[in-house]
């Protein structure tokens, strides 16, 4: 047995000993730490040996009363920091003024409150300089950061979007069967694939959200015809152009005047947000009340003209046109009438009589009566006929010829003009008979749902590749919102540019509600099953910036926007 093992040690470490060292070294990191804005090096020093001198007294005498053991080093510790030089403030006194600053915003009392007794007013200024000089900068940032992290809000109809960016794209062109039938579950169902509340059988993940948001519901919906966009529909389909019979026409026009008395009550009942409708000539908007900032229900027509106005002035329906210059008149004179509601040539309809035919049947019997002969008073007729029509037609099929129209019963007036208005299927062209095209975000009566063409390639432009990705077909407001969200939460930088139908630029260049709600938290409540997530649905629900989004750079947590 080796003897070493029975030998006990010299020298015994006691454990209180032990501790002692641990809070001095603790003590002592503490004091580096405060140094760091008041301190200097030689203080430090001093503390460090006043602890060692202290706890090597304390070894020295272990059968001292514990209350001169406990805390011996904060005393003296305090007392140095209040010696310290008094060029620059204190930590411990700016603690000190902004703890009893926050306790007298929050009502309370302290201690300190009652020896030191500073003024409320003092103790807020104190806590104002203190938030400007510390934080003054850095909350600046974070709210300018959130300012300008907002995509403004776009009305228009989009035919392509494509997005860019220097990094590979989260989106996989090449579905899984997972994400492709998650994705189409989702959008029937309006469910949001990033709430919590989906069903573990559901595809959550970026490509799912994808296919959810590149569908949309469509009618008419014809495969071997593009219905979208209407304005340049022609052009492509001159070569496959197939006369219909007046059967088919009438069955297509059944079925689409019913489709379109579906949406226009889902809107009423708060359950679609809004609708397009697309014509040859026209587009029209109609979105639910609290959409945009509107408290009832509207609809927008852009562009028109004197004939359309004249219907809507003949049929008693109230109309504004919020983009019209001054000095020019809004009515309409009894010219030529370029539609119709059973779709026949203008000259056919009656007229009703007004002030102005009654004055200028005065005129030409007072100039037959003084002997003018006839044909100078036809010359005569004609020249003012041409300065009304000029006055009245000179902002037709412009953005300023927009017009907006609003309230409940405004809008059925304006319903039952156009379901009943044969004029705005065109009897000309390759879309002969086809009635216009309507899309919604949500299903409605005879809607198909109809996928956007997605396409990804590398581009290379100047010198440098760059991930793409092509969406086209009809590109909703919130379709585009919930591309660049999820564009967002996996890209740090990208860029869109888009094509837009020109009929709904004047969309978003119109301007704010002379009155608008003081919030849109029952307006979102009221819509919470409009088929919208809560992202989009809170965008579209608020009045904010309205912009035609032609080109979107994201860069650094902010939207830079190119009409």
């Amino acid at each position: 047995m080796d003897k070493n093992l029975n030998k006990s040690p010299t020298v015994w470490t006691r454990p209180a000993d032990v501790m002692k060292m641990h809070r001095v070294k603790k003590r002592a990191l503490q004091a580096r730490m405060l140094d760091n804005s008041t301190v200097s090096r030689g203080n430090i020093l001093d503390i460090l040996g006043d602890n060692k001198a202290a706890s090597s007294n304390e070894i020295e005498k272990p059968d001292e009363a514990v209350e001169s053991r406990l805390n011996p080093f904060r005393r003296d510790l305090t007392k140095r920091f209040k010696a310290s030089s008094g060029s620059s403030i204190s930590n411990c006194d700016l603690d000190a003024s902004n703890d009893n600053t926050l306790f007298q915003l929050l009502n309370q009392s302290s201690s300190r409150d009652s020896q030191q007794g500073p003024s409320k007013e003092a103790l807020t200024d104190s806590f104002a300089d203190f938030l400007d000089k510390i934080t003054g900068s850095q909350i600046a940032a974070e709210s300018l950061k959130k300012r300008d992290s907002v995509l403004p809000i776009d009305w228009s109809l989009k035919s392509k979007v494509r997005f860019f960016s220097k990094k590979p794209l989260p989106w996989n062109q090449n579905l899984k069967m997972l994400d492709e039938a998650s994705g189409t579950t989702a959008f029937a169902r309006c469910m949001d694939l990033k709430s919590s509340e989906t069903s573990p059988s559901i595809s959550t993940g970026i490509n799912a959200q994808l296919q959810q948001t590149c569908l949309t519901w469509q009618h008419p919906a014809l495969p071997w015809l593009s219905l979208f966009p209407r304005t340049n529909a022609d052009k492509k389909q001159k070569k496959i152009s197939t006369p219909l019979d007046q059967i088919i026409k009438d069955a297509l026009h059944n079925a689409w005047r019913e489709s379109f008395r579906s949406l226009l009550q889902l809107v009423r009942a708060h359950q679609c947000p809004y609708f397009y409708l697309c014509a040859n000539k026209f587009t029209c908007l109609v979105r639910a009340a609290g959409i945009g900032g509107f408290e009832e229900i509207n609809a927008i027509i852009s562009p028109t003209t004197s004939g359309f106005r004249r219907l809507l002035q003949n049929d008693e329906i109230s109309f504004t046109l919020p983009l019209q210059k001054e000095g020019v008149s809004s009515n309409s004179s009894p010219g030529d009438l370029d539609e119709s509601r059973d779709g026949q040539a203008s000259d056919t309809d009656p007229i009703e009589e007004t002030e102005d035919e009654v004055d200028d049947e005065e005129a030409v019997e007072w100039l037959q009566s003084i002997g003018v002969a006839e044909a100078e008073i036809k010359k005569l007729n004609s020249t003012q006929s041409k300065i009304k029509n000029a006055k009245t037609t000179q902002i037709d099929q412009k953005p300023s010829s927009t017009v907006v129209v609003q309230t409940d019963a405004e809008v059925m007036a304006l319903f039952n003009l156009l379901l009943n208005c044969r004029s705005i299927t065109t009897t000309i062209g390759t879309l002969a008979g086809i009635p216009p095209t309507l899309l919604a975000p949500v299903a409605f009566h005879g809607a198909t749902l109809v996928p956007l063409l997605v396409g990804q390639k590398t581009v290379n432009m100047k010198g440098e590749q760059f991930f793409s990705a092509e969406i086209v077909g009809p590109v909703l407001p919130h379709t585009l919102r919930e591309l660049c969200a999820q564009l967002e939460a996996h890209q740090s930088q990208f860029s869109m540019t888009s094509s837009i139908v020109d009929h709904s630029k004047a969309f978003s260049t119109l301007p704010s509600p002379e009155k608008p709600p003081s919030t849109s938290a029952f307006a979102q409540e009221n819509l919470r099953d409009c088929g919208l997530t809560s992202y989009s649905l809170k965008a579209l629900c608020q009045v904010g910036p309205m912009s035609v989004l032609a080109g979107v750079k994201f860069q650094n947590s902010q939207y830079v926007c190119h009409d």
